[in-house]
């Protein structure tokens, strides 16, 4: 057993608050994942590092009372394989009746990998 650590970074371009931002960004490690055995599931999985997520209005901060926040992980490779892929779905949104496409939101989220490694 022999645990590795990556730090993935993703940067939220402006997006409005009546959508989702999507990404998916690549990790890799120095030798393949180790997969549990007896089941299809690898041992990788992704926690939140830290993450920052503003409103935005013509460009510029604005604060709104919060209706909805959420940034949510989703670690994806494949047996035998040392990479994968860390997929992020973040949505940041006013309280009614403030959400509207023109009100965006933007920022970071700043994801670690963690993967039992073969020895």
């Amino acid at each position: 057993m022999s645990l590795a650590f990556q730090i993935v970074k993703f940067r939220i371009d402006t997006t409005s608050s009546t959508q989702s931002y999507k990404d998916s960004m690549p990790f890799k490690f120095d030798r393949p994942i180790r997969w549990e055995e007896g089941t299809t599931r690898p041992t990788v999985d992704a926690a939140i590092r830290g993450f920052e997520l503003q409103y935005v209005i013509n460009g510029n901060p604005y604060e709104y009372v919060l209706g909805a926040e959420r940034v949510q992980l989703d670690v994806e490779t494949s047996q035998g394989h040392s990479s994968g892929e860390v997929n992020l779905d973040a949505n940041l949104r006013p309280m009614a009746p403030q959400a509207a496409p023109a009100i965006s939101f933007k920022g970071y989220v700043e994801a670690l990998v963690i993967a039992d490694l073969i020895d």
